[in-house]
């Protein structure tokens, strides 16, 4: 689904196993999806990636971009359990990943596969 679709129909999917794809940004330590790259700052058409040290397992597995204050805005697929967010500024979130796929210069970096984070 994409992320517009998801944040419409929000209310109805929580505790639901979702697939997102759009564009996963990493601004200043936090981790989110937009529709799109030119939606990077809008955290109001954003959703919120709740996975403890995800950063780290990025920083392993995922070249970054370098400089600035994005240290990633790229295509990706993620699969998890939607939920409201009640933490951040962001509506919604997404917890126990299961999936989760970076795609640089066109290919894909597997981030996470078959990992859970329980609330």
């Amino acid at each position: 689904m994409k992320v517009s679709e998801i944040l419409k129909k929000g209310d109805t999917l929580l505790d639901a196993e979702i697939n997102i794809e759009g564009v996963f940004v990493m601004k200043r330590g936090i981790g989110y999806f937009v529709e799109s790259k030119d939606s990077r700052d809008s955290i109001n058409e954003a959703i919120f990636i709740d996975y403890p040290d995800l950063e780290k397992y990025l920083e392993l597995r995922v070249p970054g971009l370098a400089g600035g204050q994005y240290g990633y805005c790229d295509s990706a697929i993620i699969v998890g359990v939607l939920k409201k967010e009640t933490l951040q500024e962001f509506e919604f979130s997404l917890i126990n990943i299961k999936i989760f796929t970076i795609f640089k210069y066109g290919n894909p970096i597997s981030v996470l596969s078959s990992l859970k984070h329980e609330m």
